[in-house]
C-alpha cells in the first residue's frame, strides 16, 4: 500500500490553481486509485485460498498446548513420586525407632511362679528326736514346725535335753512332711510397660501409613509411565504436521 496516499499536506499555504495544489491533489488521486486496485486484488487472493492452511496451524496449537499440558502433569507426578518415596524413607525411619522403644521395654513384665514350701504333719504324733544319740526325747509334741526347740517340754536347764542331757541343738523334729506351693507374684514396670505399648501403637500406624503410601506410589508410577507414553504420541503428531517454528 502506497502510503503516500494519506500524507497531509498544508495546500492553504499555496494558491488556488498553484501548479504545486493541482500536482498535490493529482498524485492523492492517483494513490488512492492505486491502493484501491491492490486492495482489492488481495482480497481476491484470501478468497481463493484453501481453508486448511489456518485449520492446520490451529490443529497445532491445540496439539502444542495439550502436548504443554501433558508434560506439566508429567511433572507433576514425578515430583509427587519423589514426595512419597521421601515419606516412605522416613516412615521406615520411624518403624526402626518404634521397633528399637519396643524392644527396649518388652521386659516390663517379669511376673513368674514363685516357690514355697509349708510343712505338714506326716504321722499323728510329731517327735522330738535327738541326733546325737538316737533316742526319741518327746514324742507327741505340740510345737510347730521351725519352732525353737528350747520350747520343747524336754528342754532343760543350760539348753540340754532333760532326757537324754544332750545338747537340745542337736535335736529336731521328726514326722513333719514339707509340701511344695507355686504362687503366682505379679511384677510389672508400668513406666516400661506405657513405653512397650505407645511403640506398638506408632508401629501399628506406621504399618498402614507404609501400605497407603506404597499404594499410592503405584498409581503415580503407573500415572506416570502413561502420561510419558501420551507425550510421546502427541509429539510424533506435531511432527506429522508441516509447520515449524510456530509460537
Amino acid at each position: 500500500v502506497n502510503n503516500g496516499a494519506y500524507e497531509e499536506l498544508d495546500l492553504s499555504q499555496y494558491q488556488k490553481g498553484s501548479p504545486i495544489v493541482q500536482i498535490v491533489k493529482a498524485r492523492h488521486k492517483q494513490d488512492y486509485a492505486s491502493n484501491h486496485q491492490y486492495l482489492q486484488m488481495l482480497l481476491e487472493m484470501a478468497g481463493k485460498m484453501k481453508p486448511y492452511q489456518g485449520n492446520k496451524m490451529k490443529a497445532l496449537k491445540e496439539k502444542r498446548d495439550k502436548l504443554k499440558e501433558r508434560v506439566g502433569v508429567l511433572k507433576q507426578t514425578i515430583d509427587s513420586s519423589f514426595e512419597t518415596e521421601k515419606e516412605i524413607k522416613e516412615q521406615l525411619a520411624a518403624f526402626k525407632a518404634a521397633k528399637n522403644a519396643e524392644d527396649l521395654n518388652k521386659a516390663f513384665d517379669s511376673s513368674s511362679y514363685h516357690t514355697d514350701y509349708e510343712y505338714i504333719k506326716e504321722t499323728g504324733k510329731i517327735t522330738t528326736y535327738c541326733g546325737a544319740c538316737s533316742r526319741s526325747c518327746h514324742i507327741g509334741c505340740g510345737l510347730s514346725y521351725g519352732d525353737d526347740l528350747t520350747g520343747c517340754w524336754c528342754s532343760g536347764s543350760n539348753n540340754c535335753c532333760n532326757q537324754c542331757g544332750c545338747s537340745m541343738s542337736s535335736h529336731c523334729h521328726m514326722g513333719w512332711k514339707r509340701k511344695e506351693k507355686r504362687t503366682w507374684v505379679t511384677n510389672v514396670n508400668e513406666e516400661m510397660k506405657a513405653a512397650h505399648m505407645t511403640a506398638q501403637q506408632k508401629k501399628a500406624a506406621i504399618e498402614k501409613r507404609k501400605r497407603e503410601l506404597k499404594a499410592k506410589l503405584k498409581q503415580l508410577e503407573k500415572q506416570r509411565d502413561e502420561c510419558a507414553a501420551d507425550i510421546q504420541r502427541k509429539y510424533k503428531e506435531l511432527e506429522g504436521i508441516a509447520i515449524i517454528g510456530y509460537n
